[in-house]
């Protein structure tokens, strides 16, 4: 664990210990910062010859093979699932050159779910996105980790809110998505804070993990305990070993029904 600096204190700052947490709540993100951390907008980390850009407008019909095509609904849970990606003709995509993704690209949400973010997995290079997302290429030696957790931060949410236009349908702007502010601490401590964020995202995924097993097995569970009961000593009843206990028939031999 890095030393000099409240580690703990600057993730519950940042949102990142309670998602239920009421950002009207929290401080301001830009109040009181390290004296060597910077306040910059996101023009100034983004890579200069990739700039801030939306998608594909148009895709066109769906398309059994093809160009994928990252969509919002593809990375509502925070990481892209491509289990069902759209497919866009390479002649429309070849359109949209300029919107092409590479792996680690930021992905944020520019309609609707505004600030949603994901991070571009390395498969999905040369893939494209629609015009409800805005693709962050952010410049090295940055570290594009510690901006993908910063938007997703609660704390990150006022400065997304600021720039939002329309209320029915809320969106976001090019322009003013590059306008926003971000922090930006020296680039060893921008990686220090990715890892030890990497290592909470691992140890929540190995969570979940665990957490489906033992759904799995309380499901089984459920099944022999409601199926076979227990016997005097606490264990399954054996329906083999023991025949007797599990009588078969119609119901109204086996036990008696008193009608309503």
């Amino acid at each position: 664990m890095p030393r000099g600096r409240n580690w703990r204190s600057l993730w519950k700052g940042w949102g990142m210990n309670n998602p239920r947490r009421s950002t009207a709540m929290q401080v301001d993100m830009y109040a009181h910062l390290p004296s060597d951390w910077q306040v910059q907008t996101i023009r100034d980390v983004v890579d200069p010859t990739r700039r801030v850009t939306y998608g594909i407008v148009q895709p066109g019909g769906w398309q059994a093979s093809g160009i994928p095509m990252i969509r919002g609904q593809d990375y509502s849970s925070g990481t892209v699932d491509d289990s069902n990606l759209y497919l866009v003709r390479p002649g429309i995509a070849a359109s949209y050159q300029r919107s092409v993704v590479q792996g680690g690209d930021i992905l944020f949400s520019i309609v609707g779910y505004l600030g949603q973010v994901a991070m571009v997995p390395d498969h999905l290079a040369g893939a494209n996105i629609t015009q409800t997302t805005a693709r962050i290429a952010i410049v090295p030696p940055n570290n594009n980790r510690f901006f993908f957790y910063q938007f997703q931060a609660d704390l990150y949410q006022p400065e997304v809110r600021k720039y939002q236009k329309g209320s029915a349908q809320p969106g976001l702007n090019l322009a003013d998505v590059e306008r926003m502010r971000v922090v930006v601490p020296p680039l060893p401590e921008q990686r220090r804070i990715a890892e030890i964020l990497d290592a909470a995202d691992d140890a929540i995924r190995q969570t979940e993990r665990v957490i489906a097993k033992l759904r799995q097995v309380k499901a089984g569970l459920l099944h022999d305990l409601l199926t076979r009961g227990l016997d005097t000593q606490g264990r399954l009843r054996d329906p083999d070993a023991h025949p007797e206990q599990f009588p078969s028939g119609p119901i109204s031999e086996i036990a008696e029904i008193n009608p309503t």
